[in-house]
């Protein structure tokens, strides 16, 4: 891979990870408030097996969504995304198949589904159902500014 794309993979790799902890330290804070039962699922694991001095976990490369939770009674699904600009492309290599598969399966089964988006211009918790079958997505009024009470927001 040429030195510029890998460096540019990078730092998208990186934007994305500060992004994902942002969002899971802001739900811990509504989870010790008593508003939100969270389940990190990020770090997907495929096989544990013990080893000499403790087990062996073996990382997932098609991982489920990064997040589910509970909150009013009811399931959510929740994958967190990020990028520098103030639109998100969605592409199959920013929303894999198997995770877009997914989330029309949770939603079928009546939970929602939701995209934890950070672009330049803030973060947002866009429905997966606003997103499903768009190419591009630029926040705007679907979305829930989660600059505000977001939780209260999408609870509705």
């Amino acid at each position: 891979m040429d030195p510029q794309k890998r460096l540019q993979a990078r730092q998208s790799q990186d934007i994305g990870q500060r992004w994902q902890t942002e969002f899971h330290q802001r739900c811990r804070l509504l989870a010790q408030a008593g508003r939100m039962v969270i389940l990190d699922m990020s770090e997907s694991v495929r096989k544990v097996r013990p080893i000499a001095g403790g087990l062996f976990a073996c990382a997932l490369k098609k991982g489920p969504t990064d997040f589910m939770f509970l909150a009013s009674g009811i399931p959510f699904l929740c994958d967190a995304k990020a990028t520098t600009e103030p639109a998100w492309a969605i592409t199959d290599s920013t929303l894999e198949p198997h995770q877009r598969v997914l989330l029309d399966d949770w939603e079928h089964q009546h939970g929602r589904s939701y995209i934890a988006l950070q672009t330049s211009g803030g973060s947002f918790m866009v429905p997966w159902n606003i997103l499903r079958g768009l190419r591009k997505y630029e926040p705007n009024n679907e979305a829930v500014s989660m600059s505000g009470d977001w939780l209260e927001e999408i609870t509705r």
